[in-house]
């Protein structure tokens, strides 16, 4: 067998196999032999029509067949001779028999790039200190008045204290409907934050039955985009926050706080803990940005394209049924989360030669360590788990996540800042 490899790209390699009828020939022999029981030819039982009359009607179709089945393990062998461990599927580009001068393929393939692993020690990143203010913690009470809030039947919303639900009909520029473009019984709160000014001033004073017609306004870039839409008012309710009171507290903690003071601490100290885990967290996302700022190289487009596979899935999980909805675009979708796909496979990348240079491995106690911290919480016996764990690959892959992030916050210079501006808070 004679092979010649070339680079295409950084990450795309081209094989090319050629192969002698001597190495063809021990194959096709047995290829024959298995079709040979197959054959139902006048004058012979089935399957016991001698071989070179096998060979003579059907050789050359069974080659043909055999050599197409070989291509795969000829691939294979070349590579494993070579220590060449490809990434993804390759990709048959050409392929001849020639009964006289044997087989030739030509496949395309994708690599992990070689890259020089750069500084992944010593990186300096900033961890803003989040200073809680009162302000935050009535946004957090606010909220959850609202979830709790009391709605009774209206006639008409004569303010923007009131839940107006329609039917929304989307129009084009002449008035029609748009098919596909419908949603039923969307709920406006026209007190809040996130509704968009036309939108409340339309449903201003409807009542149950009416239509209501509006256009939004939005830019993208230097263009400005307009958005006609029909609503029909289905329902008007008047929206009323409860008090924030001892009982208040009493039934959203389900009586585990019993009091606002309580409450409030309790509160504060959540909230406390969610700005540290968010300060953690974007420690973290700020380590892995200025790696894969420091490491120029082009990921294999089968780790990309398996990146983005999984957005389309993630985003389907989260539609109702579980399905992408009748107009989702997905190639313009692959397109516009591309730079992410990019982004987190250079990651991989980077990540898994770090472990490697610095032999991060889980062993087994970390796995009862997991288990230990788990079991009491999941409900689940320690040694049962500690079992499972031993068996999940997912497990594994997440005790290695943690090693590979608890090793670079060890080895990285952290300086705690205090955060300027406060983040804004959707209640």
């Amino acid at each position: 067998m004679n092979v010649n490899i070339t680079n295409v790209n950084e990450t795309r390699r081209e094989i090319e196999i050629a192969v002698t009828l001597d190495e063809l020939a021990p194959r096709f022999e047995e290829a024959y032999r298995e079709y040979q029981p197959k054959v139902n030819l006048k004058g012979f039982r089935k399957g016991r029509v001698p071989l070179p009359i096998v060979k003579r009607l059907y050789g050359e179709a069974i080659e043909h067949d055999t050599v197409d089945k070989l291509i795969d393990d000829f691939y294979r062998q070349a590579l494993e001779e070579r220590n060449i461990k490809p990434v993804g599927k390759p990709v048959v580009i050409e392929h001849s028999y020639d009964r006289g001068a044997g087989a030739r393929f030509k496949i395309h393939f994708e690599v992990t790039p070689e890259f020089e692993l750069k500084g992944y020690k010593g990186i300096r990143v900033e961890k803003r200190r989040h200073t809680l203010s009162e302000e935050e913690v009535d946004h957090e009470v606010l909220r959850l008045r609202r979830a709790n809030a009391i709605t009774t039947p209206a006639e008409a919303a004569t303010d923007d204290q009131f839940i107006v639900t329609a039917d929304v009909q989307e129009l084009d520029h002449t008035g029609f409907p748009v098919i596909g473009r419908k949603d039923k019984n969307v709920r406006f709160y026209l007190g809040g934050e996130d509704i968009d000014p036309e939108l409340r001033d339309a449903l201003m004073a409807a009542r149950t039955g009416e239509e209501r017609r509006v256009t939004l306004k939005s830019k993208h870039g230097d263009h400005e985009h307009e958005t006609n839409l029909l609503l029909k008012v289905t329902s008007v309710a008047k929206f009323e926050l409860p008090p924030f009171d001892d009982a208040f507290v009493d039934k959203v903690t389900k009586g585990k706080h019993t009091n606002v003071p309580s409450f409030l601490e309790m509160m504060r100290r959540d909230l406390a803990e969610y700005w540290e885990s968010e300060a953690e967290r974007r420690v973290d996302d700020a380590i892995v940005g200025e790696l894969v700022r420091r490491h120029e190289f082009q990921p294999p487009d089968a780790v990309v394209d398996a990146l983005l596979k999984s957005y389309v899935e993630d985003y389907a999980a989260r539609q109702p049924g579980k399905k992408l909805p009748p107009d989702f675009d997905e190639e313009k979708f692959r397109s516009e989360t591309r730079p992410r796909g990019v982004f987190q496979a250079k990651w991989i990348l980077i990540r898994d030669r770090i472990i490697e240079a610095e032999h991060l491995v889980v062993d087994d106690e970390d796995v009862a360590a997991l288990a230990e911290k788990e079991s009491a919480r999941m409900g689940i016996d320690r040694q049962r788990l500690v079992e499972f764990y031993k068996k999940s690959e997912q497990t594994r892959e997440r005790i290695l996540s943690g090693k590979i992030t608890a090793f670079l916050r060890k080895h990285a210079e952290v300086t705690e800042v205090e955060e300027k501006d406060t983040p804004s808070l959707t209640v």
